[in-house]
């Protein structure tokens, strides 16, 4: 999505969370003003009248040409962000979600097939696998500061059910 989008208003989005052990899939991204690679757990827009869930199914087969399943809710969250110095602000419909074919957990790299950023598309930007402890240990490199309250509550509710 183009940065100028984002311009006066909230966007709804939603995003998943795909585990692979101790790792998470997140994409890459790149903000041009302040010359930095950041990444974050895929997802997208929600469209006028599209659920969440539908919105989830639709934006990782758009970007991934994989299909999910088993998705779960798990909080919204408020993002409120500088992207090519123009202020956003999103509420995100944070989903859990295992993708259908289990032969994806051995791949370490994904190509982004839909992307709408030009300055993306030039770099040749990837999703990849980031391990849970460089999601802490660097969380302001990652730019994932806003999820990390629900990552630290997913994972311990992740490691009670892998306990039962």
């Amino acid at each position: 999505m183009k940065a100028e989008l984002y311009k006066g208003h909230v966007r709804p989005a939603v995003m998943g969370i795909f585990r692979n052990k101790d790792k998470i899939l997140v994409a890459q991204g790149y903000d041009s003003v302040k010359k930095e690679v950041f990444c974050r757990p895929l997802g997208g827009g929600i469209k006028f009248e599209e659920k969440g869930t539908e919105a989830l199914k639709r934006e990782i087969t758009e970007e991934l040409k994989l299909q999910v399943k088993n998705i779960e809710y798990l909080n919204i969250i408020e993002n409120i962000f500088t992207w090519e110095g123009i202020p956003g602000h999103e509420l995100i419909l944070v989903y859990e979600a295992k993708f259908e074919d289990e032969s994806v957990y051995n791949k370490e790299y994904f190509d982004i097939y839909d992307i709408h950023d030009e300055s993306v598309k030039e770099r040749n930007f990837i999703s990849n696998w980031l391990k849970r402890n460089s999601t802490y240990l660097n969380i302001q490199q990652y730019h994932l500061t806003y999820l990390l309250p629900l990552l630290t509550n997913c994972y311990l509710c992740y490691l009670q059910k892998t306990m039962q």
